[in-house]
């Protein structure tokens, strides 16, 4: 019924075109557009309703094809996209022209200008006019953008958008340069290589060295002095000038700068801390908690080894590493003028309480001359002006904020922020800091070696060819004196080894900064930045994962510290276990010593810690990164490169170049006592006059809501959906399924109800022709029809014999229709009757249609005019309002430092000056008023300039 109706309606939208001459009736501004007829026909379709409501599971390709019936009258099989462009025309089909753009860039992916029926099909049914169905329904649909005004806070957050990104994109080349030359600095001021050279080379000197703690330990501190006397005496005051005819090297090319300082730290002797009863028995041995005392021995290397031993003997005989001391200290300081480098070397017994002695090897080594060469005071200059380059551009954002007062310096110090000054102040520490270190080395240190006559005594040494007495270094300088000043020279090198220390380790930590000002440029790209927002994205479940195996780790390395602290040194103590623990487990080997139990037990704890932690743990959090990191690189999509990034800036700079700077209108946006635009909705009129004290252009401000108004609808296209969405969409299809299923049951029912029905009313339209017919044609016509119904009910029953029922029904109707001549002639009559009638009421129908077109061209033409005349009267008004703009602008200038309080008065002056009557006229002649006019003249020129 539905298809036959809409048939009707196109023949007749046909007939009142073929008559009128409607269908060609277009737009009087003579665009393209759809002919009344085509219009009619679209808002019929029932395609607009189950786009209307969203029922996309109800849109069917037989509804593309009405479509289609519609705008492709030729049958060409296509559409063009200009032809569903125009669509947005019609009334009621609810289509935008986003909708319609999305809906041609769906259905013609070739960008061939033709849409088929299948793509047009595909594209409304799973396209993204689909999608923004669902997003409707989710209460996520996008919402219009407006090129002209915006939201106060899209323009704030476009505004951080772009600042943060065009910032970090500027100073990714500043960082990668500063990360060269921050590396050329340190590896010019500190040379690690020769360094661990000349370390080792110490190191292997001395073979028996780390078995002195050992044979201490067993068997008492005297050994430890027979050690010094015996093997490390030999090693460092080798005196066989034959073999090393240079006084005083070590290790082939260390020279020993005056010789060996030992120095004792030791504190005195208090009643221990205990009860006493175990007082008495232990007696007065413990330490007293107070701080040590120093005392230091000087070796001079030119005195023969004779001396020395006897010396070590002394300190020996007379308990000198005693209970009392806390630790010893074998300080030297050695020059390699080959590799330029100054080392002091400090071996180091710390005599702990338990009695245990521990040692410790430390070397420091730094350039003995730092500037040798020219060339090295480029790094220095190249990290100053970078750092100055960097404090430029953050002075630029901080003094902004300053005049926003309190809550501008609150916007700017900011995490990033913080970090730029961290990087700024800590790179000028490390200038400082090696200034420093370059003043000690080169002025107070040789200044102090400069006291020691070491040439003198050296050459003492080789015209004796033997190395010397007491007396016969006396010669040169008295021995108290040359002690004194190699304490001096062992005191400055001690402090320089400890700053120089520190210096490495603020240049280690400086490189973490460094990573922490890359992180901030690589958030300009997402293909960069994708690091950084993994680590953020997976923090919170990796910092909840760090409690569980610290929870877990903890309990092992506890179990540990109670079964293996008496026997495995890293076990002893509770952060040893925990290191001891996390470097390696112990093997089977370690519980072989235990019983069978015991045994049982800590293969258990092996095997237990190994799958628990190592295999399970850790590769949990392994998997928590990894899908972080996935959900970070599907949500970036396909951004751009970083080459057209950099392009893109480029190109925008090059638009900005006069515009007012971003930061400042943040600022001044974000000033939460005196706002600079406190209203919500921004266009360009109120953003030009927000910052008419910057002098912000009409291009400026339309670029801004231009650039917003971008961002907002890029933003709205990476809706991201979450769960729940996922549930309430699942439940709306399954909603929708069910509605459906309960529809099909319902059409199922009454099409076999309308069968039925159609089957009574079929009978019951026969049986009334039947009985008109016999009233028509009278007892003859009668007669001869009962006749004939006797005879074909005989023919029925021999058909029923034959199993056909309804064939001998339906037999019975066909006789039950069968008229007479003369009756039928009366039947045409009264249908040529009805023709007759259709016919006038056609031509009525024409006459109507002729009427309503010329109602509706009047109409439209009306229509046009009006808006013509609106649009014109909208312009001139805006001419208007630009040039009463343009005036009070001039008119400000003008009045610019006017006291308005003496203008007020012309008036009464004026009205003073020539009178307040007509009358007061006319006794004056004409020079007389000239010169009244030119005094007033004068007064408000003088007003003026007041």
């Amino acid at each position: 019924s539905d298809l036959f109706a809409q048939r009707c309606f196109t023949h007749s939208l046909k007939a009142l075109h073929e008559n009128t001459g409607v269908g060609n009736m277009t737009a009087e501004a003579g665009n393209a557009s759809l002919s009344l007829e085509t219009q009619l026909l679209l808002q019929r379709l029932k395609l607009w309703g189950k786009l209307e409501h969203g029922d996309l599971h109800a849109v069917t390709q037989k509804d593309v094809e009405a479509l289609f019936s519609v705008l492709d009258p030729e049958e060409k099989g296509y559409l063009t996209t200009s032809q569903l462009l125009q669509l947005e025309t019609v009334p009621n089909t609810h289509m935008t022209t986003r909708d319609l753009k999305d809906l041609c860039a769906d259905a013609d992916k070739n960008n061939t200008g033709s849409v088929s029926v299948e793509a047009l099909f595909k594209a409304l049914t799973s396209g993204t006019v689909a999608f923004n169905h669902v997003k409707t329904f989710l209460n996520k649909m996008d919402h219009e953008v407006s090129q002209s005004e915006c939201n106060r806070s899209d323009l704030l957050q476009w505004l951080h958008a772009e600042f943060d990104t065009t910032s970090a994109l500027r100073s990714l080349p500043v960082m990668l340069a500063l990360f060269v030359v921050y590396t050329y600095f340190v590896a010019t001021h500190i040379d690690v290589w020769n360094s661990w050279r000349v370390h080792n080379a110490l190191i292997s000197n001395l073979p028996s060295l780390f078995i002195t703690p050992l044979m201490t330990s067993r068997r008492g501190v005297h050994n430890h002095m027979w050690w010094s006397k015996e093997r490390w005496a030999p090693k460092y005051f080798r005196q066989d000038l034959t073999q090393d005819p240079y006084p005083g090297r070590v290790a082939m090319h260390n020279q020993m700068l005056g010789g060996v300082r030992l120095r004792k730290e030791f504190v005195g002797t208090s009643p221990c801390s205990t009860s006493p009863m175990y007082a008495s028995l232990y007696g007065d041995g413990c330490q007293a908690k107070e701080d040590p005392q120093v005392e230091s021995v000087i070796m001079p290397y030119h005195l023969d080894i004779s001396l020395h031993t006897e010396l070590l003997q002394n300190l020996t005989d007379s308990f000198w590493f005693d209970h009392r001391t806390v630790r010893v200290e074998y300080e030297t300081v050695f020059l390699n003028a080959q590799a330029n480098l100054i080392t002091f070397e400090r071996l180091q017994w710390n005599l702990q309480q338990d009695g245990y002695l521990q040692l410790r090897y430390h070397h420091e080594s730094w350039f003995a001359e730092p500037y040798r060469h020219a060339t090295n005071l480029i790094p220095d200059i190249l990290l100053l002006l970078l750092i100055m380059r960097l404090t430029y551009a953050e002075l630029k954002e901080l003094v902004p904020a300053v005049y926003g007062g309190i809550d501008g310096i609150k916007d700017y110090f900011k995490f990033w922020n913080i970090v730029d000054w961290i990087a700024i102040l800590g790179g000028l520490f490390n200038i400082g800091l090696w200034a420093y270190v370059f003043l000690q080395v080169h002025f107070a240190l040789p200044e102090v070696l400069g006291l020691v006559p070491k040439p003198e005594l050296d050459a003492a040494v080789l015209r004796n060819s033997s190395y010397l007495t007491v007396e016969e270094l006396s010669e040169v300088i008295h021995i108290d004196e040359l002690t004194e000043k190699l304490d001096s020279v062992f005191d400055l090198a001690r402090g320089l080894h400890d700053v120089h220390l520190s210096m490495r380790l603020v240049f280690f930590l400086y490189t973490f900064v460094l990573i922490l000002k890359f992180f901030k440029a690589f958030r300009a790209n997402p293909r960069l930045d994708v690091v950084v927002q993994t680590i953020v994205a997976c923090s919170v479940n990796v910092s909840h994962f760090f409690i569980v195996l610290f929870a877990i780790f903890s309990a092992f390395a506890f179990a540990g510290h109670l079964m293996l602290g008496h026997k495995v040194k890293g076990y002893s103590s509770l952060l040893g276990a925990l290191n001891t623990c996390w470097g390696s487990l112990e093997g089977m080997g370690t519980f072989e010593d235990f019983s069978y139990p015991v045994q049982v037990i800590g293969y258990a704890w092996t095997l237990s810690y190994q799958v628990l932690v190592k295999m399970i743990t850790l590769n949990m959090l392994m998997c928590i990164v990894f899908d972080a990191y996935y959900e970070v690189k599907g949500a970036s999509g396909q951004p751009q490169t970083l080459l057209q990034q950099i392009r893109q800036v480029a190109s925008t700079a090059k638009e900005t170049r006069n515009h007012v700077s971003i930061y400042s209108i943040i600022v001044q946006l974000e000033d939460d006592d005196y706002p600079a635009h406190p209203r919500e909705t921004v266009t360009v009129r109120s953003l030009k006059k927000a910052f008419e004290a910057e002098k912000m252009s009409r291009a400026n401000a339309e670029y801004l809501l231009r650039k917003t108004a971008e961002y907002v609808s890029e933003r709205q296209s990476e809706i991201q959906l979450s769960i729940s969405d996922s549930v309430r969409v699942v439940g709306h299809v399954k909603n929708i399924m069910l509605t459906t299923l309960g529809v099909a049951e319902e059409a199922s029912q009454l099409l076999s109800d309308i069968t039925h029905a159609s089957k009574s009313r079929s009978q019951s339209t026969r049986a009334m022709a039947a009985t008109a017919a016999s009233q028509s044609l009278g007892p003859m016509g009668l007669a001869s029809t009962q006749s004939r119904r006797h005879e074909s009910a005989g023919t029925g029953a021999f058909a029923d014999q034959q199993d056909a029922s309804q064939a001998n029904e339906a037999q019975d109707n066909d006789d039950d229709l069968v008229l007479s001549k003369e009756s039928s002639q009366q039947l045409l009559t009264e249908i040529n009757k009805m023709a007759k009638i259709l016919t006038h009421a056609q031509r009525e129908h024409s006459d109507l249609a002729s009427d309503l077109n010329e109602g509706l061209c009047e109409i439209w033409r009306a229509e046009d005019k009006r808006f013509s005349h609106l649009d014109a009267e909208l312009m001139e008004l805006e001419t208007c309002l630009q040039s009463i703009e343009r005036g009070v602008g001039s008119l400000g200038a003008t009045f610019s430092g006017v006291n308005f309080s003496k203008l007020s008065k012309v008036p009464e002056d004026l009205q003073r000056e020539i009178g307040d009557d007509a009358s007061c006229m006319a006794g004056l002649d004409k020079a007389t008023l000239q010169n009244g006019l030119d005094r007033l003249h004068e007064r408000i020129v003088e007003l003026s300039t007041q």
